[in-house]
């Protein structure tokens, strides 16, 4: 799943906003930690079940799990959708049971459920419920969530995950593992470019939200950093950067 790919700490500096971020922040975390933590091996289904029952109980005023109780908070105060916080936990069903896609297209089914929600989500605690910024998050999402994808290959791979579509990695002959272990290539080198490219355009698209306000404008300046590590190989520093304000 990659719906922490929003730096959350930089959009919200201070006060009640960066509070209700950070709750939702955590709800993704919670259901990350599902999905990847070794200790609910041989669980993982239920335990996503029983983290949407606690989303439920939230929403129907009976918050019990701490997350929850601070996530009831956000919700009541800028009424998020029920449906956005579903969707992310479909995203982390999806990866129990996929770990490969063949196009883009694929990819981009799974991140309007594993990423799209976060921005709409984020945008509403941020002030903004225009459709035109909610399609501005969407796009903005799609780009960070490649961005991220580029940072974490290593990682993903470790854990049995693929998300570079299958159909790039055949086009420029790289297989997953070389991108895993870094091996520097022509062909790996021409493939990130590509992926970079790709990235570019969703933040060009998403344009508009730099201008809407500190919250969206920091999180298109983080991604559009980060690209442009990648792209002049020094993308480590910005790592660290875009770390810290996740």
């Amino acid at each position: 799943m990659m719906g922490t790919c929003y730096p959350v700490n930089a959009m919200f500096a201070h006060g009640r906003a960066r509070e209700h971020a950070r709750a939702v922040l955590a709800f993704v975390h919670g259901a990350e930690a599902i999905v990847d933590e070794p200790s609910c091996e041989g669980r993982r289904a239920r335990e996503l079940d029983r983290w949407e029952d606690d989303l439920d109980r939230a929403y129907r005023g009976h918050a019990e799990h701490p997350v929850f109780a601070a996530l009831a908070q956000a919700v009541d105060e800028h009424a998020l959708a029920f449906g956005d916080f579903a969707a992310l936990i479909e995203a982390c069903r999806i990866d129990l049971e996929r770990t490969r896609y063949a196009t883009f297209d694929e990819l981009r089914t799974y991140l309007r459920c594993a990423v799209e929600p976060l921005g709409r989500i984020l945008a509403n605690i941020a002030g903004g419920r225009a459709a035109q910024l909610h399609a501005c998050a969407g796009e903005l999402s799609i780009g960070l969530a490649i961005a991220q994808l580029l940072r974490d290959i290593a990682g993903d791979h470790r854990r049995g995950r693929v998300y570079v579509p299958a159909e790039d990695l055949r086009h420029f002959g790289v297989s997953p593992d070389d991108l895993a272990a870094r091996r520097s290539s022509p062909a790996v080198a021409m493939l990130v470019r590509y992926e970079i490219s790709r990235a570019r355009t969703f933040f060009e698209r998403a344009r508009p939200i730099a201008d809407t306000g500190f919250a969206f404008g920091m999180a298109w300046r983080c991604g559009v950093q980060l690209l442009a590590a990648f792209d002049h190989g020094s993308a480590r520093p910005a790592e660290r950067e875009l770390a810290r304000a996740s």
